[in-house]
């Protein structure tokens, strides 16, 4: 997450609390890119340390914030002295992305990372610095993320990923009411996948090498049109699934997505800034 770390941070602010609020900019978990006044007030601040290194690492991210270099993505969360702690402490846990399937979700989450180049996301969570949670079925997520919710006492550092389990464009199922009820939730974000589920966004190329002995049918998914593929029962197509769904060696790209048309690369592209805004 990028930090607006207030100057009055380091003059009225829990000492403990800053410096574990400098540790975690230190161990790159969130992101800062103080203004000359914010940086003169933590070099002050580093200077009273018993400990070398702070004083440094306040001038580069100073340097970093007046280069030519654009900003991180994600929201900028203001950081003050009168709720420090608790902002560190919402901080310091993992954000959570809460799911319905941990296992597949997680895998297909870090190969669209990597295929996206979003090294951040893919770092947080093979860092777990991002937290997949398993909310054991739709019926329950609701209910899981809003004892989620609770973990975070300012900055909510939460978001769900659904399936629609839409057959076609516009129907609606029961989903688009669990859905509901968690944007309904403070501080709550929420993906309802555009397509019928998640397994409808894995491109051919995966499936060719997770499932290499059922050709056939991922030849005749390929035959598929864009708008056939996103409704489909992608399950009921191909049986048993893989697992991992995604093999460890596949490498996939933007382009290898692309396959299920333009408004899927941009719903793609939405999924992962709200990632970002969570970290």
């Amino acid at each position: 997450m990028d930090l607006d770390i207030k100057p009055e941070v380091f003059i009225q602010g829990d000492k403990i609390a800053v410096v574990k609020l400098l540790e975690l900019l230190m161990h790159e978990r969130h992101e800062w890119r103080p203004d000359k006044t914010t940086a003169d007030s933590a070099a002050r601040f580093a200077d009273t340390l018993p400990f070398d290194g702070v004083k440094v690492f306040v001038e580069e991210a100073f340097i970093r914030a007046t280069s030519t270099v654009s900003a991180p993505q994600g929201r900028r969360a203001p950081i003050t002295a009168a709720e420090l702690k608790d902002l560190v402490a919402d901080l310091s846990r993992p954000a959570v992305l809460v799911v319905e399937d941990e296992i597949s979700e997680e895998c297909f989450l870090l190969a669209l990372a990597e295929a996206f180049n979003e090294k951040r996301i893919v770092q947080a969570i093979r860092a777990d610095w991002l937290t997949v949670g398993h909310a054991g079925g739709k019926d329950r997520m609701p209910l899981f993320v809003e004892r989620r919710r609770r973990q975070f006492a300012i900055l909510v550092r939460l978001a769900a990923l659904m399936d629609s389990d839409r057959k076609y464009a516009g129907h609606r199922t029961r989903n688009d009411t669990y859905a509901a009820k968690i944007r309904a939730i403070d501080g709550v974000e929420l993906h309802l996948w555009g397509c019928r589920e998640m397994e409808n966004y894995i491109p051919c190329r995966a499936w060719e090498e997770s499932l290499p002995t059922r050709m056939p049918k991922v030849d005749a998914l390929r035959g598929k049109s864009a708008e056939e593929r996103r409704y489909l029962d992608v399950k009921e197509h191909f049986g048993a699934m893989p697992r991992p769904l995604i093999a460890e060696h596949t490498c996939l790209t933007e382009e290898d997505f692309a396959e299920l048309g333009p408004e899927v690369v941009a719903e793609l592209r939405r999924l992962l800034a709200m990632i970002h805004r969570i970290l």
